[in-house]
C-alpha cells in the first residue's frame, strides 16, 4: 500500500502524531518518530482491513 504517512511533532503533549491523509480517521501517535511510524503502519493496516470488511458486507 502506498498511502502517504505524515508525522508531526506534538508540541503540546510531547511525542509525535502520525496520520494517513488519504484514510479518514487513520491517526495514531508515538513517543518517538520510529514508534509513531510503526504505530501508523499498524493503524493503516487495520484501517484498510476494516474498510475491506465493510465493503464485503455491503
Amino acid at each position: 500500500m502506498s498511502e502517504r504517512i505524515e508525522i508531526v511533532e506534538d508540541k503540546d503533549e510531547g511525542g509525535f502524531v502520525a496520520f494517513c491523509p488519504d484514510l479518514p480517521g487513520c491517526i495514531t501517535c508515538g513517543e518517538t518518530i520510529e514508534s509513531a511510524m510503526a504505530n501508523a503502519l499498524d493503524a493503516k493496516r487495520e484501517w484498510l482491513k476494516v474498510a475491506l470488511e465493510d465493503k464485503n458486507n455491503a
